[in-house]
């Protein structure tokens, strides 16, 4: 009986100060301002996004695009440790990055922008070269962006061979009159365009001498294309390439274009 007496007076103890409210609430970090919104489709992942590591379904946030790509913000299910996961994919969907940590998250891309995420809200960006997408988000802007010149190859007209087929997926997000071959090679065609994204600054694309297009890709830099089976090697360099550039097995076609020649192969 007396047992009984001494639960019932501390579960009383206790109801009375969660009534009283000297029992503080738990504080939810700011960054979960980020997911007080509906997701909306553009927030979603790719499906094929393979982690390796459970996500909590709904939770995605696209913090923006910069150079072709696009950032991410999920969080992870049962981790305590690193519950916050950035996922970086091309505008195609392919994902480029995944990487998950704690208080934040920061990484350095091989071929593209470095990023930095925060669960605590950042009043400014980090300085020149940085691009705030949002409180909690941070992208790198390359040096090559900060005053670069465009590339030759646009300042001639556009001719007839220059421009894609009515039908290519590109048109949707390059500048129809800005498209210019670099040149063909084995049944492909090679194409740069100025982008029409302000994350990105050029587009290039490879396409059968059809015109039926098979891929793209966009950035601000140079650019390298590792086809699949058949399909050429390349690298584009808005700047060009040293006429003198050496690499077993490549060769320049026109300024701007590095390609692997297949019959080359050892």
């Amino acid at each position: 009986m007396r047992a009984r007496r001494l639960l019932a007076t501390v579960t009383i103890a206790v109801g009375a100060l969660l009534v009283t409210g000297c029992v503080a609430p738990m504080e939810r970090p700011p960054v979960f301002d980020l997911f007080s919104s509906p997701q909306q489709p553009g927030d979603r992942l790719p499906g094929e996004l393979a982690t390796g590591m459970r996500l909590l379904q709904g939770t995605s946030r696209l913090m923006g695009e910069v150079e072709g790509y696009r950032y991410y913000v999920v969080l992870a299910a049962m981790s305590v440790e690193r519950p916050y996961c950035v996922a970086v994919t091309d505008i195609g969907g392919a994902v480029m990055m995944f990487t998950c940590g704690s208080d934040s998250v920061a990484a350095e891309m091989q071929q593209g922008p470095g990023f930095v995420f925060t669960v605590e809200p950042q009043a400014a960006s980090n300085g020149l070269g940085w691009l705030q997408l949002n409180p909690h988000f941070q992208v790198s802007r390359p040096k090559y962006r900060l005053g670069m010149p465009q590339p030759a190859i646009f300042d001639r007209e556009q001719g007839v061979w220059d421009l894609l087929a009515d039908d290519s997926p590109s048109l949707d997000h390059v500048v129809p009159e800005s498209t210019r071959m670099l040149g063909e090679f084995m049944g492909y065609r090679f194409f740069a365009a100025r982008s029409s994204h302000s994350a990105a600054q050029f587009c290039v694309i490879l396409a059968y001498v059809d015109g039926q297009e098979i891929s793209s890709m966009c950035g601000g830099g140079i650019l390298g294309y590792e086809g699949g089976q058949g399909e050429p090697n390349f690298e584009f360099s808005p700047a060009g390439f040293p006429p003198d550039i050496s690499r077993p097995g490549w060769f320049l076609l026109g300024d701007h274009l590095f390609i692997e020649d297949p019959f080359a192969k050892p």
